[in-house]
């Protein structure tokens, strides 16, 4: 009875990674300008959770979006990236109130 669950599993993880067997290029470098958008979930980590221990922790959603235009620079090998997004880190204290921080990143 153990053998076959044990066979079965075997067959289904190999049925499972041939599935997400694929081939794909990371970049298609036949564009000279490429545009991007981004979209993350954060967590929300912090002090109210490490130091104050709250017996039953509430969560709020954090974002970050993020939109990139990549070019290339002087020789199609070498390629650069304007970046920038705007996002959300909320939750909430041990006294039970909102708290939000607001982050806009900014790259080359």
């Amino acid at each position: 009875m153990k053998t076959y669950f044990t066979n079965q599993f075997k067959l289904i993880f190999l049925l499972c990674f041939l599935i997400c067997l694929s081939n794909s290029f990371a970049q298609f470098n036949d564009y000279t300008i490429k545009l991007g958008l981004q979209a993350s979930g954060i967590l929300p980590d912090t002090e109210f959770d490490k130091e104050n221990k709250p017996k039953d922790p509430e969560y709020k959603f954090s974002g970050l979006g993020r939109l990139f235009l990549r070019f290339e620079f002087f020789t199609p090998v070498v390629e650069m990236e304007v970046g920038g997004g705007f996002g959300r880190l909320a939750g909430i204290d041990t006294a039970k109130n909102n708290w939000w921080t607001t982050i806009i990143p900014a790259d080359l």
